[in-house]
């Protein structure tokens, strides 16, 4: 099961890029996707944690990789007994 929220409106707006439609999967696990024109990278956020969790990407392949670690660091800080988990 894929954890999502409905993002108001004002999250989603990247001041100087432009959101995309699609969001990334992994582990139970959904990222925004947004592209900065003026910097030329992808860039986005874990959805639906409590925690602020960023990554970025100069490609799709890049982002997806970068996300994926986002996520697998973040269930080990969990682990941890650091965060929740969501």
């Amino acid at each position: 099961m894929i954890f999502e929220r409905n993002i108001p409106a004002s999250e989603r707006q990247c001041s100087n890029g432009i959101e995309m439609t699609n969001r990334l999967h992994y582990k139970d696990y959904a990222g925004s996707i947004f592209f900065s024109e003026e910097d030329g990278v992808f860039h986005g956020k874990v959805l639906g944690v409590s925690a602020s969790i960023s990554f970025e990407g100069e490609s799709i392949k890049a982002l997806t990789e970068d996300f994926h670690n986002a996520v697998d660091e973040y269930l080990s800080f969990c682990k941890e007994g650091k965060e929740d988990g969501k």
